[in-house]
């Protein structure tokens, strides 16, 4: 991504978009749009640069605030997060949108070129543009285990812009239960974990 705090808020919003295996399911029943929903993230963060190294932990805390609609009318939700990473901190909101064939993500309510966040129906090996650098690709399921539990059959997606790469695992009921992105600056390299600690759905 091409700012840092970007880079890390948008690994932290991808929550609540889908599910995780099972042909019976309904995605978008693994999409808990209810304004108070939160998730709580542990994060941790090296920052490599040539000859040395530094090490960041910290929190991510991403919460559904109300709704609102966009200049152009769409209703969304609003998404808040806020990160603290040391002596780093910031916030940030979003507005998502969803239909039955995907899920946008708004920079704000004037923006008229969102993010395709999903494109239904998710299966392995899919693929869609979300923007005009970033590209998706649903790569299969996975088990994961993070300090909120064990989640089995967790899609695992890959953002990809450029040299950067985002990895994202999504739970049944739940959402974004593990992100993992690397990211290069110049001559310096970008490495972000993020784990779900607890979740509160409404």
């Amino acid at each position: 991504m091409r700012k840092i705090l970007a880079f890390l808020v948008f690994v932290c919003i991808t929550i609540f978009l889908v599910e995780c295996g099972g042909e019976d399911e309904v995605e978008h029943s693994y999409y808990p749009l209810n304004i108070g929903n939160e998730w709580n993230y542990e994060v941790t963060m090296t920052v490599e640069i040539p000859g040395t190294s530094y090490n960041f932990t910290g929190a991510s805390q991403d919460q559904i605030t109300g709704t609102t609609q966009l200049t152009g009318g769409a209703s969304v939700f609003q998404f808040a997060t806020a990160l603290t990473l040391n002596g780093f901190s910031g916030n940030d909101t979003f507005y998502i949108h969803e239909t039955d064939t995907a899920v946008y993500l708004y920079e704000d309510v004037d923006d008229t070129l969102p993010d395709k966040y999903l494109e239904f129906p998710l299966a392995v090996g899919n693929t869609w543009t979300v923007n005009a650098t970033q590209s998706a690709q649903v790569l299969g399921s996975v088990d994961i285990s993070v300090p909120a539990g064990d989640y089995s059959d967790c899609w695992e997606i890959a953002y990809t812009e450029g040299e950067d790469t985002i990895l994202v695992y999504l739970a049944y009921g739940v959402g974004e239960v593990k992100g993992y992105a690397v990211s290069n600056f110049a001559d310096t390299t970008v490495t972000l974990s993020l784990e779900l600690e607890s979740t509160t759905i409404q």
